[in-house]
């Protein structure tokens, strides 16, 4: 009898969609080429050596909604590791073409739940292209998992014992961005699956769902109001950005851009990096709509993004704890200097908010939730937002994966019911590129929200530091232009 898979891992593959699958994809440039036999003998090394990965799910019987994890008895390396051509001319688009099919074509339910291609040449060095079932690893926090392999970690792992291998990565440093998020509270699943259904009967009741939670979770009152307000939330705005998905995926990614540049202006408008780059990937949303001659008849975009909810003081290598939050993007705002504001106001506004906290507490329930409950969530969950903006921090220096410099590393997160769009902000080694994920008949042209997006960049890089120039002579003008005060003697 096999191992059984977890809730968390339950509740990824009921997430599962023939047009959304679970899967996050992720990209690593290296500078220097590298061998189909180098890449084999570096995941037989590093990835391998936890059991999980030579796994495969099967279902104890036709009518159980639950899997069993089972070594795979005809494991072979070289049908998931394996060597690909890229075709002519061999440059980006030609490279994008591939991941676009490879993003598109079903995994193999049959076999481990995990591929990885390699095209040897590719920019005077190689490409490596990653694929893994988030029920195998549990998280998005993708970036991590593959540097997890990269030549220094592996170092310090080797120097560990490989104890509790069937845990999978529990014993990698970098631990799951979700499993704060999805930890049991320690209540029964039937007084949370009480308080759902509860709140599917009981909708013109408001308030009886705040106690209802508030009971059922442990919640304060505050605590339960937020998260009722969540749940309650009304839906966002329609958009091309949301529609029926198709199984064709398209993606695009920026080149480089040097995070010092950013982090200056960013210093001097009193914002943060994350301030500035959705300010820029605001506008660029805006301009995107326009282009497609999408209705502009609203003033928002709400969308999804994963924040760090651990205490101020806590040590930042210790476990992660990460929920989601919803924030309002101003597309209305056409002033970039303006927009800056209004998006690090709300952003203030949100991390003093109980938000945060109490989304942790409705991923908690989503993890111990049935087949019902993923398939609520994919239905109604997408009604309220509009794209899920995700940010990745990489090592900020280079890192060697088999004795390669890496160049560039870029991931591209799944999508779930109607939601066609996905970003996420990826640095390392001191520069950041935004990569965007999109189904193809809603959105065929992804590579033009990348430009929209760099013009943002530019335009913002370029006009707030003028703008705050201009405010600063502007006041010490006014200070100057002032009588001075007559003192009676």
């Amino acid at each position: 009898m096999g191992e059984r898979l977890s809730e968390r891992g339950n509740f990824w593959l009921h997430l599962d969609h023939p047009c959304n699958p679970m899967v996050v994809t992720g990209l690593i440039e290296t500078v220097e080429p590298m061998s189909i036999s180098e890449l084999r003998r570096i995941i037989e090394k590093r990835l391998l050596i936890f059991n999980q990965f030579r796994k495969k799910l099967i279902k104890p019987s036709f009518t159980s909604q639950r899997f069993n994890w089972h070594i795979d008895p005809h494991f072979d390396i070289h049908s998931h590791v394996k060597r690909i051509a890229l075709p002519k001319p061999g440059n980006k688009q030609s490279l994008q073409q591939v991941i676009n099919h490879h993003i598109s074509t079903p995994m193999d339910k049959s076999k481990p739940l995990w591929d990885i291609l390699l095209i040897e040449q590719y920019n005077n060095g190689s490409a490596i292209i990653a694929r893994f079932h988030l029920c195998i690893i549990g998280s998005v926090d993708f970036v991590r998992v593959l540097l997890s392999m990269s030549d220094d970690i592996y170092e310090r792992l080797n120097n560990q014992t490989v104890a509790n291998q069937s845990k999978g990565l529990s014993i990698l440093p970098f631990p799951s961005i979700f499993e704060q998020g999805l930890t049991v509270v320690n209540k029964t699943k039937e007084l949370g699956l009480s308080c759902l259904k509860i709140f599917f009967n009981s909708i013109s009741n408001p308030f009886y769902i705040i106690e209802i939670m508030r009971t059922s979770f442990g919640l304060s009152v505050e605590a339960a109001i937020e998260l009722s307000r969540l749940i309650l939330l009304p839906v966002d705005s329609h958009t091309i950005f949301k529609g029926s998905p198709g199984v064709q995926k398209h993606v695009a990614w920026s080149e480089p851009i040097p995070l010092k540049r950013i982090k200056t202006v960013a210093y001097g408008a009193s914002a943060t990096v994350n301030v500035l780059l959705l300010t820029a990937m605001t506008g660029a949303l805006k301009k995107y709509l326009l282009s497609r001659n999408s209705p502009i008849d609203y003033r928002e975009l709400r969308v999804a993004i994963p924040v760090d909810v651990r205490p101020h003081g806590i040590d930042p290598n210790k476990r992660s704890r990460f929920g989601v939050v919803l924030l309002d993007l101003p597309v209305h705002v056409e002033d970039p200097f303006v927009r800056l504001l209004e998006i690090k106001r709300r952003m203030s506004d949100m991390e003093q908010s109980p938000d945060v906290i109490s989304i942790v507490h409705t991923l908690n329930s989503f993890g111990l939730s049935p087949k019902m409950i993923a398939q609520w969530i994919a239905l109604h969950i997408p009604e309220k937002i509009s794209a899920i903006l995700s940010n990745a921090q990489g090592p900020d220096h280079e890192v060697l994966f088999g004795g390669k410099t890496i160049r560039r590393i870029m991931f591209w997160l799944p999508r779930t019911g109607r939601l066609t769009l996905g970003t996420t902000f990826c640095s390392y080694n001191g520069m950041i590129s935004l990569g965007v994920a999109a189904d193809a008949e809603q959105i065929p042209d992804p590579e033009n929200i990348i430009k929209q997006f760099n013009q943002q960049i530019d335009d913002i890089l370029e006009k707030i530091p003028q703008t705050i120039m201009n405010k600063n002579i502007m006041n010490r003008t006014s200070d100057n232009s002032l009588p001075d005060k007559k003192h009676d003697d």
